[in-house]
């Protein structure tokens, strides 16, 4: 479950950059990394045994774990669509960047006095 563990890491630091992951989303994408994780398992059982399946009398059937694939991708779907992760949700999603406090700094409008013109008091 490598593959599992660094796609968390990597989704929820590209969330996190881009301010959309807060401590009430945790939950909701914990789930998201679980049905990936089904989704994943659920793939490589059906690589492994196949699509059909012998059943109880030896005709041919439907592996099982198609369903749980398919369950747990639109599961994770969901997911990634209530975190703009998605082609069109990412359209209805605002990002704001964090603001570097040293930038901010050197943006800022100059306060009366400030400048280099002469005070008109003075003259």
């Amino acid at each position: 479950m490598i593959a599992l563990k660094n796609r968390r890491q990597r989704s929820g630091r590209d969330l996190d950059a881009g301010r959309l992951l807060t401590k009430i989303d945790v939950p909701i994408f914990c789930g998201a990394a679980v049905n990936y994780a089904q989704w994943l398992e659920a793939v490589e059982e059906i690589r492994r045994t196949g699509t059909l399946i012998k059943g109880a009398k030896g005709q041919p059937m439907i592996n099982p774990y198609v369903r749980v694939a398919r369950e747990a991708h639109l599961a994770w779907q969901r997911a990634l669509i209530e975190f703009g992760m998605s082609a069109s949700s990412r359209t209805r999603v605002k990002v704001t960047k964090k603001k570097d406090p040293f930038e901010a700094f050197l943006s800022r409008a100059p306060a009366p006095g400030d400048d280099d013109s002469p005070d008109p008091v003075m003259n």
